[in-house]
């Protein structure tokens, strides 16, 4: 996936993930994970997503949250993962250096 970008909505625990699929033939999906560390994959949250859009309304509120995305082909291979894409509360967004 590529162009990963992040809104947080109304309610700080609502996050909305927008991408750009892969164009492979064999692409059967996106893998979504999340972690309030960087430096680790976190937890999937979502799995086989084929649309361009996916809503968290599980993040934790007011705290730093990074998303990494992955594409898996047919065989269940999965891509490298994205670089780490940030959310948190409305009020105080984190940034990456």
């Amino acid at each position: 996936p590529s162009n990963v970008k992040i809104e947080v909505g109304e309610m700080p625990t609502v996050v909305t993930l927008t991408w750009h699929n892969p164009i492979d033939e064999d692409f059967a999906g996106i893998r979504i994970y999340r972690s309030q560390d960087s430096a680790v994959l976190g937890v999937r949250i979502a799995d086989q997503v084929t649309a361009v859009r996916y809503r968290d309304e599980d993040a934790p509120a007011e705290q730093r949250v990074m998303y990494v995305l992955t594409s898996v082909d047919a065989a269940g291979n999965e891509s490298l993962p994205t670089k780490p894409a940030p959310a948190v509360g409305r009020v105080d967004p984190f940034k990456l250096p």
